[in-house]
């Protein structure tokens, strides 16, 4: 049909992305998400349907799974390009819909990409740290997902990760992702500065998330603890 905007992962015939990610929770997310004990923060801000832009910071290499496992609908990240020159993750990942980014310059395709999952309704995942932390601290937020949100109209929801970065070590380790409720960033503006007021706003939304699941796995993750409420927006300085 004339006019239908085609995310990433649309284009597969057999194994488009919805179909892929139905897999994976079946294949993995019914055994996996158990054995770490994964607990879930605020599954219920994720809207239901239409464009989102998910945020989260990054401290291991299974966290787009986890994430994806944590989130009621499916995530088609922006994932950085090194990944494609790994031979089985070049051929999957896409089924996913996940896309490649050059990092450390400006990528246009992949703004297209990303634009193009928001226009189709589709949630987006975006690590906006760029990189993994090591320390396990919120890094610095790079302006993509500003900027992506702020083009495609869409909201986002901040997202923390906790306890990944253990799994390697110990596989039954507890992990843990927190939700804040989406902010609509539509009253930002345009521009470098605005969507550097954008991310800097998020850098603080995820502290505020991370100290809430450092408070609850001191009190030994109650499934009644609620996560903090984001800002309801950010707007033009």
């Amino acid at each position: 049909m004339s006019g239908v905007v085609r995310a990433p992962g649309d284009e597969f015939r057999v194994w488009p992305a919805e179909r892929t990610w139905k897999l994976a929770r079946i294949a993995l997310q019914s055994w996996w998400a158990p054995l770490m004990r994964l607990q879930v923060y605020g599954r219920d801000r994720i809207p239901a349907s239409g464009p989102v832009v998910l945020a989260a910071n990054h401290i291991a290499g299974i966290d787009p799974i986890v994430l994806g496992f944590a989130s009621p609908r499916s995530v088609r990240y922006m994932a950085k390009a090194e990944l494609w020159t790994i031979p089985v993750v070049r051929r999957a990942m896409p089924h996913t819909g996940a896309f490649p980014v050059h990092r450390g310059r400006p990528d246009r395709e992949a703004i297209v990409k990303g634009r193009d999952v928001l226009r189709s309704g589709n949630l987006l995942g975006v690590f906006i740290e760029g990189t993994r932390q090591s320390s396990g601290a919120i890094g610095e937020a790079h302006t993509g997902a500003a900027m992506l949100a702020v083009l495609g109209g869409a909201p986002i929801i901040p997202a923390c990760i906790q306890g990944t970065d253990r799994q390697r070590r110990n596989p039954f380790a507890p992990a843990t992702v927190a939700f804040g409720t989406p902010i609509d960033v539509t009253r930002a503006g345009r521009g470098a500065q605005a969507y550097r007021t954008i991310a800097a706003a998020l850098e603080e939304e995820l502290r505020g998330l991370q100290a809430f699941i450092q408070a609850a796995e001191s009190a030994g993750r109650p499934r009644e603890a609620v996560a903090p409420v984001s800002r309801a927006a950010v707007e033009a300085s």
